[in-house]
């Protein structure tokens, strides 16, 4: 799987709410299945203690590039009481098809 790069990235915005805040459907869904994967890695080690679900602690920022989508997630357990963060420098990012197909996994976000 092909990331972009730091210099691509840079040159990236995030796919943005379309008319009357609604999302585009494909970035709903990518989004989605990034979210239920990091919960699936994750729901062993407390990190969602307090959330009334996994999804409840995250957010979404999704890419598009070279006909895939880019998901990074990052933590909002402020949403789930205490503080926002509960891991220094943790972040995830994936690699998605736009049928919503996890691809690959960038432990170190990007």
């Amino acid at each position: 799987m092909q990331w972009p790069t730091p210099e691509e990235l840079a040159k990236l915005q995030p796919v943005a709410s379309e008319v009357n805040g609604e999302i585009n459907g494909e970035a709903a869904l990518v989004a989605a299945a990034a979210i239920r994967e990091t919960a699936r890695l994750w729901s062993g080690q407390g990190l969602f203690e307090g959330c009334p679900t996994p999804a409840a602690g995250l957010s979404a920022t999704v890419y598009a590039w070279k006909g895939h989508y880019y998901v990074s997630i990052a933590q909002r357990f402020e949403r789930c009481g205490g503080k926002r963060f509960r891991m220094l420098d943790w972040w995830e990012a994936f690699a998605v098809s736009p049928e919503g197909q996890v691809l690959a996994r960038q432990p170190y976000g990007f």
